[in-house]
């Protein structure tokens, strides 16, 4: 049908006589018939065609979206009725101020017939929801003929000059407000006979803190005065009292409370101790001790059955009172499962032995997971570096330093830990204390520097790049040669060129560089350009390491790759496509194509 409509609407348009006159003032195009001009007109035509037709569609996706926002939505198609007989809305007085819960009925006229129109529902927050370019419209508090007002300046950005009625649409219902302890406190629209306890289930029930016996209502009377009325909703919870479940009437207002903290402490009941789920129960009435530990999740394994103690709220001086919940259930005591009211609190001790206190041990350095671990009070040296992973491979084990923060003397110990496993002397293991750290060292011979050493051992910034398998900026060791950067990169890569190693090196006053290998002539070549080349391929096979120059901080060591040998037939190849280039080039400067 839409189709249809669409062709009608197009046909329309493009039959027009030749003597009629246009005007458009969207398009500011228009013609005045004439015999020689029926070309231009059809033109004229055209584009006014694909402009009604740009409106019809945007009058339709409106149309569109109205209906589906609401399960309520009716849309009506046009017809040949006037705009009095085809809307099936109910008159309301422009005067009346729409609010949350009302439901509006919007149309939209064309050539004096309704052509689109449908329902709206106005959110609890004030507003109704319609689709661009109108958005969401705040009509809280507006009169009938404001919104009608306002919607046509929103559509009258699109559409030119359109014709917009709002009115009230006929409902079954009211509108109450429920707030205070609820979770969904807003404006509901109910019907008629609907009560308390659906009203509340329809907010969401409420909340843990909400006083039920202190619920209010207000309601204005014939004379318009606003009175109050108090129920105890946890009768009709309880007793099924239906006087405490009222029903309610137009513009009552509902408020639930919150409970104070004495009262909301009578409702409940704290366990505490070996139990399954300690913490605060609900308690309506008093239970048996047993009832109320059921409540908790019952006892654990470990519980103590004769050491259960009771503090109830009204006891003399506050003091609590053991229970041995195991006489009751051996039947030695039938007493022993006292009731329990709600305020009470019990503690269920447990027969594990408590444990000993603990406290953080700070390990840094050479071991293979460095953290701050807890261990017990006079764990020693050894045990918090095995709960460290143990030491790694770069580790001083004859000088570990252990930093006493708190008030020992004295504040720093070494300690050679290979004593106590050579001899067994305790003096190399000895007792931390809380917030300790232990540092073990990095050994002299290793080459690569982590950043905590740095405070103890010297090191230098080496830069090594080109064909090296990791190549980077590494902390190494003052005592790091050549050979030692590369192996810590990962060694070159199966492209490298280890005949071309070169240093490039800030010079400090005169040039440095220099040729390992080669004549004086080459170094002085190489004076100026501030790097050193080495051959390191010569330095290895003939076994001289004592030609590898020394490194410095901040020098940068560079790979070159294997220059490509390139064969005859390869040659051949490339003077070949070098030369086709060429003759190609020239053919097309002179214009020959194919």
């Amino acid at each position: 049908m839409f189709l249809n409509e669409v062709k009608s609407f197009f046909v329309k348009s493009i039959i027009q006589t030749k003597n009629d006159v246009v005007i458009h003032n969207h398009s500011n195009l228009y013609y005045q018939g004439g015999s020689n001009s029926y070309m231009r007109q059809f033109f004229c035509h055209l584009h006014l065609s694909f402009i009604r037709l740009y409106h019809f569609v945007i009058l339709t996706s409106i149309s569109i979206a109205i209906f589906h926002a609401s399960p309520l939505v009716y849309g009506l198609e046009s017809s040949d009725a006037s705009p009095q007989t085809s809307t099936p809305i109910t008159t309301v007085h422009q005067e009346y101020a729409v609010g949350p819960g009302d439901t509006l009925y919007i149309a939209v006229f064309n050539r004096g017939q309704e052509y689109l129109g449908g329902v709206v529902p106005v959110g609890p927050d004030g507003t109704i929801s319609l689709p661009p370019p109108l958005g969401i419209l705040n009509v809280d508090g507006l009169t009938i003929a404001q919104i009608q007002e306002l919607v046509t300046t929103r559509l009258s950005e699109t559409i030119i000059n359109p014709k917009v009625t709002v009115s009230i649409r006929a409902f079954e219902g009211f509108t109450v407000h429920i707030f205070g302890q609820v979770h969904e406190p807003l404006y509901y629209k109910i019907v008629d006979n609907t009560t308390l306890q659906e009203l509340i289930s329809r907010a969401g029930g409420t909340t843990e803190l909400a006083d039920l016996k202190q619920v209010t209502l207000r309601r204005k009377d014939e004379d318009g005065q606003v009175r109050e009325q108090k129920f105890d909703f946890s009768l009709f919870l309880q007793h099924n009292d239906l006087s405490a479940n009222p029903t309610l009437q137009e513009g009552d207002v509902v408020f639930i409370p919150r409970i104070s903290r004495e009262e909301r402490a009578k409702q409940v009941v704290t366990v505490l101790g070996s139990v399954a789920s300690p913490g605060i129960h609900e308690l309506e009435t008093a239970l048996p001790l047993l009832d109320v530990l059921t409540l908790a999740g019952g006892l654990t394994q470990t519980s103590d059955l004769r050491k259960i103690w009771l503090l109830e709220p009204n006891s003399p001086n506050y003091a609590p009172r053991q229970i041995a919940l195991s006489d009751f259930l051996t039947g030695s005591d039938p007493n022993a499962n006292p009731v329990v009211a709600p305020g009470a609190a019990i503690f269920v001790e447990s027969t594990q032995l408590p444990q000993e206190p603990n406290f953080n041990i700070n390990v840094v350095g050479q071991v293979r997971s460095p953290g701050s671990y807890r261990v017990p009070e006079n764990a020693r040296l050894l045990d918090v570096i095995f709960k460290a992973g143990g030491f790694s491979e770069s580790s001083r084990m004859d000088e570990v330093n252990i930093l006493h923060t708190a008030p020992h003397s004295p504040q720093s110990v070494k300690v050679d830990v290979t004593k106590y496993f050579t001899t067994g002397n305790i003096e190399s293991n000895p007792v931390l204390f809380e917030g300790d750290t232990v540092m073990v060292l990095l050994d002299e011979k290793a080459k690569r520097i982590s950043p905590i050493h740095r405070i103890f051992s010297p090191s230098m910034t080496i830069n090594v790049i080109g064909e090296v398998r990791q190549p980077g900026t590494y902390e190494l060791s003052q005592t790091a040669s050549l050979l030692d950067a590369i192996t810590i990169a990962g060694g070159p890569t199966g492209d490298a060129n280890i005949e071309e190693v070169t240093i490039i090196r800030e010079a400090e006053g005169e040039p440095q560089d220099e040729v390992v290998g080669e004549p004086r002539y080459n170094r002085d070549k190489l004076r100026e350009q501030g790097r050193i080349e080495v051959d390191l391929e010569k330095v290895l096979t003939e076994g001289k390491f004592n030609l590898l120059p020394p490194l410095r901080s901040e020098d940068t060591i560079f790979i070159p790759k294997q220059k490509e040998d390139i064969g005859i037939w390869r040659q051949v190849v490339r003077l070949a496509v070098d030369v086709s280039a060429i003759g190609l080039t020239v053919l097309l400067l002179m214009g020959r194509r194919y």
